[in-house]
């Protein structure tokens, strides 16, 4: 079984305008092991 090369857990990430805190991601949990991809798109 491979290593993981990144674990992210519990991610919260916001941005901020005019009005306020915008949630972007709440509480994403993954892990990469070696030669695997993640992408993360959003609008």
């Amino acid at each position: 079984m491979a290593k993981n090369v990144l674990e992210v857990k519990d991610l919260k990430m916001y941005y901020f305008t005019s009005r306020g805190a915008v949630r972007a991601v709440d509480n994403i949990t993954f892990e990469l092991k070696k030669g695997e991809v993640l992408g993360l798109a959003g609008e």
